[in-house]
């Protein structure tokens, strides 16, 4: 954990690769949070086009009017602080992507211990 879920219509940017958008966003949180990358997922899906509605607006591909869309989750034993930290790294990446402030929504939930099952078995922290 974190993990990082990234919703969006189809990116229509020359040059844009997600594996490197991936990539970019993990090695910035893992340098923003001392988190090893081994410990921080992050995955991007497409929403089919006309599958995203903002007012009456159907999107086709992504733009301000339609913005990314990123989960975040982490442990709830972060400070305040450590969760900000959190969300400006992603912010920063997206940034260092080509991406502006007002083409992202984030959303952080904090996962409470006891209440996260991985790799066979229920975390306690």
């Amino acid at each position: 954990m974190p993990f990082v879920h990234i919703k969006s219509l189809p990116v229509a940017v020359s040059g844009f690769d997600i594996s490197d958008a991936l990539s970019t966003v993990s090695s910035n949180l893992s340098m923003a949070t001392d988190i090893p990358p081994e410990f921080i997922t992050v995955t991007w899906e497409y929403f089919d086009n006309g599958h995203y509605l903002v007012g009456e607006s159907h999107g086709h591909y992504h733009d301000k009017g339609h913005p990314l869309i990123i989960n975040i989750l982490i442990p709830d034993f972060n400070s305040d602080g450590a969760a900000k930290r959190v969300i400006n790294s992603v912010t920063e990446s997206f940034g260092l992507l080509g991406f502006e402030r007002e083409e992202i929504f984030i959303n952080l939930n904090l996962a409470r211990s006891g209440m996260v099952y991985d790799r066979g078995e229920i975390l306690e922290w």
